[in-house]
């Protein structure tokens, strides 16, 4: 038998899958759905697990922006990078649910077909900070030319 040998190799994804995933082209309303289906596998539960009602306030402003906001759990750093993440299955954190998502792509498939642009501001029920993450597919789509490990970072803020 000839000698074998092993070695790993980088499979990160070429930056402008963000910018093919919105081709997905969501209209507006199913964009809303999805954020909205989100908003609702969140919801805060009392201590006999009934889902709490939660508020969403939704603002189009035609051909500039949307803003979805809802009082539902919000993420912490860890979940938010989680959420942010191509594929990850939001289950492996909260558990199976009878839900919508299957394939981790639905927020980042409806914000992109909302726009060029797009931000997530969140509050996570139990601490006491703001988080904040940009997302522009201009400056993404030129990354290619970037470190493997430079490739799908994006800066975080936290605000106290």
């Amino acid at each position: 038998m000839p000698p074998k040998t092993s070695e790993s190799i980088d499979i990160t994804p070429d930056p402008s899958m963000m910018e093919d995933i919105g081709a997905a082209n969501y209209t507006l309303y199913q964009a809303i759905n999805e954020l909205l289906a989100n908003t609702f596998d969140a919801r805060h539960r009392d201590s006999a697990g009934k889902a709490i009602p939660v508020r969403v306030d939704i603002d189009v402003e035609a051909g500039k922006s949307v803003m979805v906001s809802d009082t539902a759990m919000g993420m912490n750093k860890e979940i938010l990078s989680k959420a942010l993440t191509l594929g990850f299955k939001m289950d492996r954190i909260h558990g199976s649910r009878a839900r919508k998502g299957w394939y981790g792509l639905g927020m980042k498939t409806a914000a992109a077909s909302l726009g060029r642009k797009w931000e997530i501001w969140t509050r996570n029920a139990e601490e006491r900070k703001d988080y904040y993450a940009c997302f522009d597919l201009e400056e993404f789509k030129t990354r290619w030319t970037r470190s493997a490990s430079e490739l799908w970072k994006i800066k975080l803020e936290t605000l106290d």
